[in-house]
């Protein structure tokens, strides 16, 4: 992991265990590709992948890793500088911000699903 991509995971970190979140930080020499941070907070379940900024790249098995968690009914989001407040916000305030959030992280995993299908990598199937 980065120099300034651990600064980041750090203060993510810290301001989620501020307000009582129990988080887990993910070695990623032991898991490799599952999520940077677990995190459960008021009964709710948050998969967050740390970036250092909004133009980092993202691997595709960070990708598929938040496809299947999205698909299994749970929220996962990429989280970096520039939208860290506004999810942090929407963590903060759940329950009240859940379907947002969950909104929130549909998309991102929607829009990294359509660019990562343009470059000719499959999905995961869904498991009947």
């Amino acid at each position: 992991m980065k120099q300034r991509e651990s600064l980041v995971v750090k203060q993510i970190r810290k301001d989620l265990e501020s307000i009582g979140a129990v988080v887990e930080k993910v070695a990623d020499r032991v898991r490799v590709g599952v999520s940077d941070l677990s995190v459960c907070y008021k009964g709710f379940y948050v998969k967050i992948e740390v970036k250092e900024s909004e133009d980092a790249e993202y691997k595709t098995i960070q990708c598929l890793h938040l496809v299947q968690h999205h698909r299994a009914g749970g929220i996962g989001v990429f989280a970096h500088p520039q939208n860290w407040e506004y999810l942090f916000l929407l963590i903060k305030e759940m329950p009240v911000t859940y379907e947002k959030l969950k909104r929130y992280g549909n998309i991102q995993v929607s829009c990294l699903i359509e660019k990562k299908e343009m470059a000719g990598i499959k999905n995961p199937p869904i498991k009947q």
